[in-house]
């Protein structure tokens, strides 16, 4: 049996992307970009199996088993089997597919991106496909090729009938507007009435503001909006995102019968914003709505607690107390004071109680982390397999340098965890690797030099990860490790 465990962001677009050129094989009808958010926050998770024992292919989605026959997924199986560089004997055998979200799937919130992007990254680990598996992903969804990438991510739609120039690039990496940040305010986690796909093609044949959105709108658009990410202008940002989310709904409307996605609580969302910046005097934040009513917000780092106080004030909890832990998720954030003048001066009305579910704060950074992450298991791999025969110290060391990157995040982050208060998903990837590193130096009867003074958060992580009940029970003694290191030429360290 062959087992692969893969995990896959999010992304919210800030230029939609609605309506296909080809329905097949899924081409758009016109560019569109977005930003990859954090996988701690908002992420999939897919595992893959394959064995000879298996009789056919199966899917569970969230715990619950579906139908395998779903055309999209059968287009990604197609499309990395054929790229498949396995033995004609593997390569035949069945496959199982796990896949979960850790936020409300068919809600407006970009789940068949992350999840078809999480499969498709699986099933090319699984099959040991090389190269750019963008198209694979955009097999299944369209925005799924997005969330191949971190950072801001333009979709290309491409004009060759073929789709083979329809391809997704990063334009900027997470660590180019490190002060951006992104509050998902959760309206309706229930599954949506009208489906993103069935909602498109009914807007192509439909709706005469599509085609010119898409003929003269979105071209110019994009570019300029392109220019205001790498400019980092957020006033310019800000403006045409919701210019774009705006004209994307009104295009919902336009079709018929209509789309309506959008409901009198987004459109009270809408409306505190446009107060907020009219009475701030300047953009401190941005709203779109992907095809439901949860809201995305783009906003600085610097305006979050202002931001998040004047949510709670005129979108107030049940409770009516204070924001608790499980209204606002994701990255730890002090709700700052509002004084009671920008209050008057913001023309909104204040809503009644529990009209936001909760509250996600997120940010654009945690699946560069886990890429570069990727750098430090090679080097610790190739250490214990002895592949590489550098003294201990120099692998080590270069290792260290890797690990400065994730002590000065969790310095801007001013939290034990890279999740908060709690373990997310990079803490879990990371965690096997650092509790096997004190193997090293017994495996290979060489010394190690750290200097623990150099990295006080990354020591305070490490002793918060061991009061984690999960580490606690599957810790293995370090000891046993380096003896098996010792005994063996050729480790399998991930069966240990």
């Amino acid at each position: 049996m062959n087992v692969v465990t893969c995990i896959a962001p999010v992304n919210i677009a800030v230029i939609k992307y609605w309506g296909k050129r080809d329905e097949d094989l899924i081409l758009p009808i016109n560019d569109s970009l977005s930003a990859t958010l954090h996988t701690d926050h908002l992420c999939a998770k897919t595992t893959v199996m394959t064995s000879a024992d298996f009789k056919e292919d199966r899917i569970w989605l969230n715990g619950s088993e579906e139908s395998i026959d779903n055309k999209r997924l059968q287009n990604c199986l197609k499309e990395i089997r054929k790229r498949a560089k396995l033995g004609s004997d593997v390569g035949s055998w069945k496959v199982h597919i796990c896949s979960e979200n850790n936020f409300p799937t068919a809600a407006g919130l970009a789940s068949s991106a992350a999840g078809y992007a999480c499969l498709v990254a699986a099933l090319a680990g699984l099959y040991n496909v090389e190269g750019d598996i963008s198209a694979a992903a955009r097999s299944g969804s369209g925005s799924a090729c997005r969330s191949v990438f971190g950072g801001f991510v333009r979709w290309y739609s491409g004009s060759k009938p073929d789709g083979s120039d329809s391809i997704a690039k990063q334009i900027a990496a997470p660590e180019h507007w490190p002060e951006m940040r992104i509050l998902v305010l959760v309206v309706n986690d229930t599954s949506k009435k009208v489906s993103s796909a069935i909602g498109m093609k009914r807007s192509v044949a439909t709706s005469e503001l599509l085609k010119y959105r898409a003929e003269h709108s979105v071209p110019w658009r994009v570019e300029e909006m392109t220019k205001a990410i790498l400019d980092r202008d957020f006033t310019k940002f800000a403006e045409l995102t919701m210019k774009d989310s705006n004209q994307f709904h009104a295009t919902c409307l336009d079709t018929f019968p209509p789309c309506v996605y959008m409901n009198d609580t987004s459109h009270a969302i809408v409306e505190l914003i446009h107060a907020y910046n009219a009475a701030a005097g300047e953009m401190k934040a941005a709203y779109t709505f992907d095809a439901g009513p949860n809201a995305t917000l783009y906003l600085l780092e610097k305006d979050v607690p202002e931001v998040i106080s004047i949510l709670n004030h005129y979108f107030p909890t049940i409770s009516l107390g204070d924001i608790g832990v499980e209204y606002l998720k994701g990255i730890p954030v002090q709700p700052a004071a509002v004084s009671e003048d920008l209050l008057r001066r913001i023309n909104a009305e204040r809503q009644s109680p529990g009209k936001l579910k909760y509250i996600i704060h997120t940010c654009a950074r945690d699946i560069e982390l886990i890429d570069k992450y990727g750098v430090i298991t090679s080097l610790f791999g190739a250490c214990i397999h002895k592949r590489d025969t550098r003294p201990l110290q120099e692998i080590v060391g270069e290792i260290i340098g890797h690990f400065v990157a994730y002590e000065e995040e969790l310095g801007k982050r001013g939290t034990i965890f890279f999740g908060g208060t709690e373990p997310g998903m990079l803490d879990v990837l990371m965690w096997p690797w650092v509790e096997r590193a004190k193997a090293l130096p017994l495996a290979f009867d060489q010394p190690l030099n750290f200097d623990k003074e150099k990295f006080p958060h990354l020591m305070k992580w490490i002793n918060g990860m061991k009061g984690q009940k999960f580490v606690q029970k599957n810790f293995g003694p370090f000891e046993a490790f380096a003896k098996v290191i010792k005994a063996q030429d050729d480790v399998d360290y991930d069966s240990i």
